[in-house]
C-alpha cells in the first residue's frame, strides 16, 4: 500500500525524492528500490550504476525564486545538515541490513542529494551534498 502524505513537509519529500530519481535515471543510474524501510530506518532510494550500489537520503528545501539565486546562494543553503548523528547511524544500521539481506559483497557508497525546490516555477536544482564514511 502506498503511503499518503498528508503535511506540506511530507509533501514536499516526496516531490524531491520523484525529482532525485529523475535525475538519477538521467545520470547513468538504474532504481531498485524507494523507501527501503526497517524498524530502525529507512533508506529514501537504492540504486545501482555500473557495478555499485548507491543508498541515497534526500532533503528536499523549498526556495522561492529559485531562478533568479545566484550559485553561491544555492551553495549556502545547507539541507544536509539536517541530517544529524542519529540520523546517520539508523541510515547505517539500514544500508548494512539491506546488504546482509541480499547478501551484496559489492561496491557502495553513501550520499545526501539535497533538493531546492521551487513549485510556483516549477523548477529544481539537485546537489549531491554528502557521503558518508
Amino acid at each position: 500500500m502506498p503511503k499518503v502524505f498528508t503535511s506540506k513537509t511530507q509533501t514536499l519529500g516526496k516531490l524531491g525524492e520523484d525529482i532525485a530519481c529523475r535525475y538519477l535515471k538521467k545520470h547513468g543510474h538504474e532504481i531498485l528500490e524507494e523507501n527501503h524501510t526497517r524498524k530502525w530506518g529507512e533508506i529514501d532510494i537504492v540504486s545501482k550504476k555500473q557495478n555499485k550500489l548507491y543508498f541515497i537520503e534526500v532533503k528536499s528545501k523549498s526556495v522561492s525564486g529559485l531562478a533568479s539565486k545566484t550559485t553561491e546562494q544555492v551553495e549556502a543553503m545547507r539541507p544536509e545538515e539536517n541530517v544529524h548523528p542519529i540520523k546517520i547511524d539508523r541510515f547505517m544500521r539500514t544500508i548494512h541490513t539491506f546488504l546482509a539481506e541480499k547478501q551484496y559483497e559489492g561496491d557502495w557508497e553513501a550520499i545526501v542529494l539535497a533538493v531546492f525546490i521551487d513549485t510556483s516555477e516549477k523548477t529544481s536544482i539537485v546537489r549531491i551534498t554528502k557521503i558518508f564514511d
